[in-house]
């Protein structure tokens, strides 16, 4: 007489229809066994998730969550070595402008005491808040010569990181509604407001939330030549170049600012020097933007504070500025000025397992270092 054995593990034995034999069903351990056919989720059927099991409609959801977040991956996507590429780029820019139209007067003789306290306290952030002369009695040889234009290169990078990093939402428009004409002045204000608390109980979704943001906002046609794709983007982009030239109004009238420019009387050099600013601070918005909009992440700006308070060679957090090329400074040298700060990139998530990506660094920040003391 035979004895039946059991079906080994991930085999099933069912009935065949006529009843009088059966037929074989092989399963995977890991796959729900499931007779209802599709379009009819079973109530029984186990599927697994990261941390638990779960059913097929919840399963499914979770499986199109992913697969929507994915293709929110649109062509404005950013690679990081690209956005690496024009931040350095963007900071030599304004190396070039700063060293073109600063005053090369050293040391500034025109300055009372007045304005140097003021030009100081107006870099807060960026550089030791300490009387002028002290700062200036301190800096190797060439950065002592061309004081006034790494102040002036510091001036205007600290106002692209506030403008442009420190407030991600500064293009939107704030209408109420369609026939709305003025909007909010404030409205980017609060809107970060909100933000900056999902970004602390959420950093990855805040980051993802950000990004979907700006790139929706700020899309471009195809072609250059081709006007924003839809209502949207083309009332950010009319809003996005008053917002520019009303920026480039106010550094250029900002009395600690024009402290640091060249006395220049010739007006069409002058114009030339204003609208080279002007497209200064547009290439700016547009990189920022497009690492905001492309890369899903939230930007880190380290200032001066966020810097260890001592140069070390070889740092992941620091460079020495080039007018230290005759002075290379030494280790353990106090840092007095960041001429441009570092952007660090966080809270990104992966799109092939959505977990967190490290922490990447986007460019370092570029520092003055006290050198050797002469009177």
């Amino acid at each position: 007489m035979e004895t039946s054995s059991p079906p080994p593990a991930g085999v099933n034995t069912e009935e065949s229809p006529s009843g009088d034999s059966q037929h074989i069903v092989e399963t995977s351990s890991s796959t729900p066994v499931d007779a209802n056919p599709p379009g009819f989720p079973s109530e029984t059927g186990l599927y697994p998730n990261q941390r638990y099991l779960c059913q097929r409609e919840e399963y499914r959801a979770m499986i199109q969550h992913h697969y929507t977040r994915y293709n929110t991956h649109s062509p404005g996507v950013a690679s990081p070595d690209n956005v690496k590429m024009q931040s350095s780029l963007l900071w030599t820019q304004v190396y070039n402008w700063a060293e073109v139209w600063g005053d090369d007067a050293a040391p500034l003789p025109r300055l009372s005491a007045a304005d140097k306290r003021e030009i100081i306290a107006t870099l807060d952030g960026y550089c030791v808040q300490e009387d002028w002369d002290r700062i200036r009695l301190h800096l190797p040889p060439t950065a002592r010569a061309s004081m006034g234009k790494i102040l002036l290169e510091a001036m205007i990078n600290q106002f692209i990181c506030v403008k442009f990093i420190d407030n991600p939402f500064w293009f939107m428009d704030a209408k109420i509604n369609a026939t709305d004409r003025d909007g909010d002045a404030n409205f980017h204000k609060r809107f970060q407001y909100i933000y900056e608390r999902l970004k602390a109980i959420e950093p990855m979704d805040a980051a993802w939330w950000k990004t979907l943001l700006v790139q929706r906002c700020n899309e471009r046609g195809s072609l250059i030549t081709q006007p924003p794709p839809t209502k949207l983007s083309q009332d950010t982009a009319a809003h996005r170049t008053a917002r520019l030239k009303a920026y480039g109004d106010e550094l250029l009238e900002r009395r600690g600012f024009r402290l640091l420019l060249k006395d220049e009387q010739d007006k069409t050099q002058r114009a030339q020097r204003d609208e080279g600013l002007r497209n200064l601070l547009e290439f700016a918005a547009q990189q920022i933007l497009h690492a905001d909009g492309g890369l899903y992440a939230n930007l880190v700006v380290d200032r001066l504070r966020d810097l260890p308070p001592t140069f070390k060679h070889g740092s992941d957090s620091m460079t020495s500025h080039l007018l230290h090329a005759e002075a290379e400074p030494a280790d353990g040298g106090r840092i007095l000025i960041v001429t441009h700060p570092g952007i660090t990139v966080t809270d990104r998530q992966s799109i092939s397992h959505w977990n967190g990506l490290d922490p990447w660094r986007v460019t370092v920040a570029e520092v003055v270092v006290a050198g050797q003391s002469k009177p």
